[in-house]
């Protein structure tokens, strides 16, 4: 008989692995084991990612299998592993998101992205803004900060985010602009509004007139319309306008007396008033004429208010003054009755 001793040496238990079985490429994984004292590995690390020490697997930069090893070894030399197989899935790109950061209360950003076959979302919707799924951002009713997100997701169940955040800044308030909406030829406006700390401007001003900055809207030498408009400024860049459209008309406005003897204003068309002048505007003398046949009295006026000639006028009288006028613009008053006709009269150089 031929023998031999051998010794049968304690193994240690390397336990049961944990964690998830797939993941989508960069993401991350945490494994665990129902025993301590053993080291984490994988397969095919250079590929597909890589297990740190405290069981954490990071996804490269290619999709594919690999087995993650939790290896025990004792002091007799005796080891055991556990492993468990993952599979690490493609995933899609949400791109990079291309818009401003910053926006006015009010406005709007056109968002775009390199990514394809998402959705465009953003948080903080109920309070600064909303987008849809053409990536425009609408502001909402207050300031503040909210991120855009667009997200991509796969037939694998992964998904993809790109975000952005953008800041809602407050907006000034230009109030309402209160108005005439009307006026004739030579006439002023007024024009007031509820906001502050702005300016005056006004459209087609080279044509119909201008406007100051107290709100004085002076008309020019043409009929037309133009955009009465009032632009504050803060401190964040943003404006608001507040705007009003008038008409300027190449009327004269009538006096009258109502029911109740007060006087009321009308503004009638020049074509369709009792009285012509011609030629208008002029170099030399101007000519009044009129269309019926009811006496009354010329007035002259300048602008200033002051009235530089008066005279008596008689039916079917051909009326001629402003010879020697100084280049400007004259308001003819004519009086009848309790009827009152302006007119306005441009002397030119």
């Amino acid at each position: 008989t031929a023998f031999k001793w051998i010794t049968i040496l304690n193994k240690p238990n390397a336990g049961i692995i944990s964690g998830d079985t797939t993941v989508c490429m960069g993401r991350s994984i945490r494994f665990t084991s129902s025993r301590s004292g053993g080291t984490w590995s994988s397969s095919n690390i250079s590929a597909v990612g890589t297990i740190s020490q405290n069981g954490i697997f990071t996804t490269g930069t290619t999709a594919g299998t690999t087995k993650i090893m939790y290896i025990v070894s004792n002091a007799n030399g005796c080891s055991d592993t556990a492993f468990k197989w993952i599979t690490i899935l493609n995933s899609p790109f949400a791109g990079t998101i291309t818009g401003n950061t910053s926006i006015c209360r009010g406005g709007t950003i056109q968002f775009t992205t390199t990514g394809t076959g998402g959705t465009w979302s953003s948080s903080n919707i109920s309070a600064v803004g909303t987008i849809d799924q053409n990536g425009l951002f609408t502001t909402g009713t207050n300031a503040g900060t909210t991120k855009i997100m667009y997200i991509v997701t796969n037939a694998n169940g992964c998904s993809d985010t790109a975000y952005k955040w953008i800041t809602i800044l407050n907006k000034p308030n230009a109030g309402t602009i209160v108005g005439d909406t009307v006026v004739c030829l030579g006439a002023t406006i007024q024009f007031t509004t509820s906001g502050t700390g702005g300016t005056w401007s006004s459209s087609n001003i080279s044509v119909v007139g201008t406007i100051n900055q107290n709100g004085i809207f002076t008309t020019g030498t043409n009929a037309g319309t133009t955009k009465i408009m009032y632009i504050v400024a803060n401190k964040n860049g943003c404006r608001d306008t507040a705007f009003k459209w008038i008409t300027i008309r190449n009327c004269v406005v009538n006096q009258k007396q109502n029911t109740n003897t007060s006087l009321v204003q009308e503004l009638v068309d020049k074509t369709k008033s009792d009285f012509s002048i011609f030629p208008n505007p002029s170099k030399s003398i101007f000519s009044l004429r009129s269309n019926n046949s009811k006496p009354g009295i010329i007035n002259v006026i300048d602008l200033s208010g002051r009235v530089i000639q008066s005279s008596a006028y008689t039916p079917n009288q051909i009326f001629t003054f402003g010879e020697l006028y100084s280049s400007g613009i004259y308001w003819v008053e004519v009086i009848q009755n309790n009827k009152v006709t302006r007119i306005q009269t441009i002397k030119a150089r």
